[in-house]
């Protein structure tokens, strides 16, 4: 009988197991679609990308990544591109739009820069992707 059991036990996990996996699977295919979006366009921008060596990429500490301005002193929970009053989000092509801070050129999506200002339409929730 304890041999019965160990196989019904084996199965319970393998089940409970395969169940949790399929719960994770969304999430990983958001971090990837995140991931896609966080990439700089050229053709998306009249006035093309913002560049390193314009003064203010330096000036207004701008990142293409969010994630790696949290310890600046300026940086709030969820603050980035797409939720920022100065981007142009009515002009994003692929994750992509111009900028008022920085002369119309496109910043990405999910970048930063210390000149953050919670636009309107920001929730204070995280973005859904489609």
């Amino acid at each position: 009988m304890g041999e019965l059991e160990d196989k019904n036990l084996s199965r319970r996990c393998f089940v409970r197991g395969a169940v949790m996996g399929l719960f994770a699977v969304p999430f990983i295919s958001i971090d990837r679609a995140l991931a896609a979006g966080c990439k700089p366009d050229k053709s998306a921008c009249k006035k093309g990308l913002l560049d390193k060596k314009d003064r203010r990429y330096k000036k207004y500490a701008y990142t293409v990544d969010a994630k790696t301005a949290q310890k600046h002193i300026k940086f709030k929970p969820h603050a980035d591109c797409g939720n920022c009053n100065f981007y142009k989000i009515k002009s994003e092509v692929n994750g992509n739009a111009p900028c008022a801070m920085f002369g119309q050129k496109c910043v990405v999506t999910c970048g930063w820069c210390n000149k953050w200002i919670k636009s309107k339409r920001y929730t204070g929730k995280a973005k859904k992707t489609s």
